[in-house]
């Protein structure tokens, strides 16, 4: 009774085609219960959307190199210029779900078909099961990409790259394996390995590298000339954001980043111990002759440990969608190939782990979390302000909430670096806040509570501005050096003695975001700066 029942599961029979179905219906289901929700970081790509056209990657009035994601810049310019920013909001977030399905079902096939097939016809309705159960309990998967992030391109480029990899269309797959550097600068390592596995010699690999980091060439190199750098500025503020947490221990941060996938990633979390277990226990045999598996394995196993010595702590789960794509086929592969032998109880077991699962989503998808609003997060308040101190588009303006560039008509500076990478020397203690505002002749300078929260600014003028901005009114200068720093505009919340008073209690976007407490309220004060 252990074993399973092939006739059972023939194509013809009419369990066969509910138990391949029930699955994608799920899938289908668990897509539809998310809407559109709000971030700050994903907010960032709005202005580059907006402004491709006539100038690409122009963020104000320069060009950045601070698009983490270049391809989810340009796959979206061109619906944005025809649809305006209402309905491209809705367009962004169904193609996110479409590309999410694909990806998955790309997956499907990239395991079961027919062409050099790693799996038994059999054995498919476990393969469709234990995928679409993985992805499902990625919860960050769908939270992330209804924000409007990248992270539906991680899953559907580099799984139809495989795909078509697998059908031998080489220079298609190869090429669209060099795409997928454009959407995640890590999967540069997915495409050196896809290159090195489906080359026959020396002269191949050449041809394939070429065709593959072409597409990369041009974006890249069209950025490099116009902004000096060869690196994605959100990729430097990860490293600044590493150097911040420097006193905290290996260990924690390795917990941070476990706890963090255990809330938005289960399935993340679990596939890899069960892929560390399956190296300790068969390590000789991972080299196959299967190029497209040993493609699956060796990228996941390199971008596994580099994340393993480097936790990203908070932003595991997201951080870690890189992997979904390459990690969740191999491990099904491997696992159906183990416990394919088992019957109608891990099909049973499998429909009850879906019901669970699509309980989650429903908790996920209740109305208290979806709280934020495109006006605030995209600073319609500061904008306004900003008009009527006479702020305008000559003006230099140093912020942290940089996707407040969307509404402002000036040019703003990352104050982490996140956009552009100004500010990194200064961030790294290379050089001194006053140089860096007169080099880049900053005309006005936003206090944020993240200059409080934030341990990159912990002993620095930016922390220091923040306690003098609490206690000192309108009309207050502050000195630095030979600049002087003259607050001229306050958020209107702090304006309220109410609230003022009892700051530490106010709900102010939801019942887990106090006032005070860490993003809740995105900007403080305006200092005009006047340099002796």
């Amino acid at each position: 009774m252990f074993y399973l029942n092939i006739h059972l599961f023939q194509k013809g029979k009419i369990i066969y085609r509910i138990f391949i179905l029930l699955p994608f219906i799920f899938l289908i289901l668990i897509l539809y219960l998310h809407k559109t929700r709000i971030h700050g970081d994903a907010t960032i790509y709005f202005t580059f959307i907006r402004d491709f056209f006539p100038k690409p990657f122009v963020y104000g009035y320069e060009v950045k190199h601070g698009a983490t994601s270049p391809l989810w810049v340009i796959l979206n310019a061109i619906p944005y210029y025809l649809l305006g920013f209402g309905m491209w909001l809705v367009f962004a977030t169904y193609l996110n779900k479409v590309l999410i399905f694909l990806g998955v079902m790309f997956n499907i096939f990239l395991s079961v078909s027919r062409k050099n097939s790693l799996i038994e016809k059999e054995e498919r309705v476990l393969v469709v099961e234990i995928l679409i159960l993985s992805y499902v309990f990625t919860y960050s998967l769908f939270i992330s990409s209804t924000q409007l992030y990248e992270t539906a391109l991680t899953v559907f480029v580099p799984a139809l790259a495989l795909y078509l990899l697998k059908l031998d269309w080489k220079n298609t797959g190869i090429f669209l394996a060099g795409c997928s550097i454009l959407v995640r600068p890590e999967y540069l390592l997915f495409f050196i390995i896809a290159v090195f596995f489906i080359s026959e010699d020396r002269k191949s690999f050449l041809k394939y590298f070429l065709i593959g980091i072409s597409s990369v060439g041009i974006v890249y190199g069209y950025l490099f000339v116009m902004t000096g750098s060869f690196l994605p500025s959100s990729v430097l503020g990860r490293f600044v954001r590493s150097l911040e947490n420097k006193d905290i221990s290996y260990i924690e941060k390795l917990l941070i980043s476990f706890d963090d996938l255990w809330q938005f990633a289960p399935s993340i979390l679990f596939l890899l111990a069960v892929f560390i277990l399956l190296i300790f226990l068969n390590l000789p045999k991972f080299r196959s002759d299967d190029r497209i598996k040993n493609i699956m394995f060796f990228s996941s196993a390199i971008l596994t440990f580099l994340y393993f010595i480097f936790p990203p702590m908070n932003y595991s789960s997201r951080y870690l969608l890189i992997l979904i794509p390459l990690l969740f086929p191999w491990i099904t592969i491997e696992v159906v190939r183990y416990f394919s032998k088992f019957t109608k109880i891990t099909i049973v077991v499998a429909f009850l782990i879906f019901s669970f699962a699509i309980y989650q989503h429903f908790q996920i998808n209740k109305p208290e979390n979806y709280k934020y609003s495109f006006d605030r997060i995209l600073g319609n308040d500061f904008a306004k302000i900003a008009h009527e101190l006479g702020i305008n588009e000559k003006s230099k303006i140093l912020i942290y909430e940089i996707q407040f560039q969307f509404n402002t008509h000036a040019q703003l500076i990352s104050a982490d670096g996140i956009v552009g990478g100004e500010i990194i020397p200064c961030l790294l203690k290379e050089q001194k806040e006053e140089e860096f505002i007169k080099r880049y002749n900053i005309d006005y300078i936003v206090v944020s509570n993240a200059f409080q929260y934030r341990n990159i600014y912990k002993d620095t003028f930016f922390s220091q501005i923040f306690k003098f901005d609490l206690s000192n009114p309108i009309g207050s200068q502050y000195m630095l050096s030979d600049i002087v720093l003259t607050k001229v505009a306050t958020n209107p919340i702090l304006l309220n003695p109410e609230l003022y008073q009892i700051k530490n209690s106010i709900p102010l976007y939801s019942s887990k975001d106090i006032l005070w407490k860490h993003h809740s309220l995105l900007w403080n004060s305006i200092y005009k700066v006047e340099k002796n």
